[in-house]
């Protein structure tokens, strides 16, 4: 799938998320670059639409430079290497006056 096709799929799944949810690509590319892509893209998607990425799932056998996390955002193994799973959860909306408290 295409940085940009992946990106409009966010874009739709993503709009007025209201519970968690894990978007599931099937044959993934074994291509570190493409996978970095798709990873930008969702995080730049969840933060457009108020989603916090709270997983990925990679197959680890194809992406083991990876390691367990990205920004911050814990990764796993899919342990199937044409699945790639990206979880998301709707941000917690900022109340302006505990901040101030």
């Amino acid at each position: 799938m295409l940085p940009s096709e992946f990106g409009h799929m966010l874009n739709v799944a993503l709009r007025d998320l209201e519970s968690s949810i894990s978007l599931t690509l099937t044959s993934v590319s074994d291509d570190g670059n493409h996978l970095q892509k798709l990873l930008t893209t969702a995080m730049a998607a969840g933060r457009r639409h108020g989603a916090r990425m709270t997983g990925i799932q990679l197959p680890m056998d194809d992406f083991p430079l990876f390691g367990t996390r990205y920004r911050n955002v814990p990764i796993s193994n899919s342990g199937d290497p044409d699945v790639m799973r990206f979880q998301f959860e709707p941000s917690a909306p900022y109340n302006s006056f505990e901040a101030a408290a």
